[in-house]
């Protein structure tokens, strides 16, 4: 982020292990596989919705990233047993109609502001 010219750095907050569990919990149930995914792989919400089964490699355990702009090179993301066993899962019925990995209806998962205006009407 820039500010006056100059990049300044923000500080990303992790969640507890409270917090994420009230999060997770509080999930709708097709949401539940991105959020474990973006939570345990440290990625960015539009990384995981938008992850393709051509860039998921359950035989060796990684998520094949895109190019990575400063190394020039494709970055493999090691999986965790529990996203590896969520994505096996995913992948025993996933839709042929659609190259993504997580779906809802068919379709990509809504917005990542859907998601927390689902989550605050859960929680209310």
């Amino acid at each position: 982020m820039f500010q006056g010219g100059e990049e300044i750095t923000i500080p990303s907050y992790v969640l507890s292990d409270e917090e994420w569990g009230r999060l997770y919990d509080a999930a709708k149930p097709y949401l539940q596989p991105v959020l474990l995914t973006a939570y345990q792989l440290r990625q960015r919400f539009g990384e995981v919705t938008g992850l393709t089964w051509d860039r998921v490699d359950l035989k060796r355990g990684f998520i094949l990233r895109a190019l990575d702009t400063k190394t020039e090179t494709v970055r493999q993301v090691p999986m965790t047993p529990d996203v590896k066993v969520t994505l096996q899962g995913l992948a025993k019925v996933r839709s042929l109609a659609t190259r993504h990995v997580f779906t809802y209806r068919g379709q990509t998962p809504p917005a990542y502001h859907a998601v927390i205006s689902d989550s605050a009407e859960t929680q209310a």
